[in-house]
């Protein structure tokens, strides 16, 4: 096992990091880093963990953390204007950070982004993102960007754990990067990108990351299944899809399930 947590302070030297706290077991660490937030944690305040015992996803699925074997990370972000109005940009943010991040360690590698909160490498999750928010009343007082990285073998959940075919970077890359590395590389994408959360640019970089952009897809929306074709996305991080029939559908953000059917690729 890498010594991550010995070495957190040289991968985070230079950063606008004000303070974090490594833990070698946790139960999650956005639960950690929303409890740090209600206590006055300043913005990019960080969190990290060796091992999750209870870590988490969308739709409250179970993250497989082993010790050792996969970046477990939740930053502490104070919100801004643009985060405020497009709070979606901000799972977009940590996986496109993500994404870009592998993309410059190895330009021919598979990646893209599942809409709208997983990296995948041929087809197999390899992160996921779970963005959860810190209210006053009806005011968002902090966002906590949890991630996950499977790096190792190790951390590849057991096939009866998987809802969605996983992978990891040491399966798919021939010189994985550390754990250190990564996530020093993820946070100097995300300080950069989070200064363009509001360009244009950002939402056209995010859909340029999306898969499946020429597939049939198969979308669960609350309590409708419907199939059609990935259209455009929203400013505020909705997926525009066209059904079959022709009607335009304006899928909620967190809210749905989505596979490939098909691919005119």
């Amino acid at each position: 096992m890498d010594s991550l947590l010995d070495r957190l302070a040289s991968f985070l030297e230079g950063l606008p990091v004000p303070a974090w706290r490594a833990f070698e077991r946790i139960g999650s660490t956005n639960d950690e880093a929303l409890r740090w937030a209600e206590a006055g944690a300043a913005d990019w305040s960080l969190v990290l963990a060796e091992e999750q015992t209870a870590g988490r996803g969308r739709h409250g699925r179970k993250w497989h953390t082993p010790p050792g074997a996969a970046l477990a990370v939740s930053l502490i972000l104070r919100p801004r204007p643009a985060e405020r109005r497009w709070p979606a940009r901000l799972t977009a943010l940590a996986a496109l950070a993500l994404y870009q991040v592998l993309r410059n360690m190895a330009p021919t590698l598979p990646a893209g982004i599942k809409w709208p909160n997983d990296v995948l490498i041929n087809g197999k999750k390899v992160a996921g993102v779970l963005v959860e928010t810190l209210w006053e009343a009806d005011f968002p007082q902090a966002f906590v960007v949890g991630m996950g990285v499977n790096v190792r073998k190790a951390s590849c959940p057991p096939l009866h754990e998987q809802a969605f075919p996983a992978t990891t970077l040491e399966d798919e890359m021939p010189a994985p990067p550390g754990r250190g590395p990564l996530l020093r590389a993820w946070l100097e994408a995300m300080i950069a990108w989070r200064e363009r959360l509001a360009d244009p640019a950002f939402l056209t970089a995010w859909q340029e990351a999306l898969l499946w952009r020429e597939a049939l897809l198969e979308v669960e929306s609350g309590d409708q299944t419907l199939i059609g074709r990935w259209l455009a996305l929203e400013e505020d991080g909705r997926l525009r899809l066209q059904t079959l029939d022709g009607h335009i559908h304006l899928l909620p953000f967190g809210e749905v399930r989505l596979r490939a059917l098909a691919s005119d690729s």
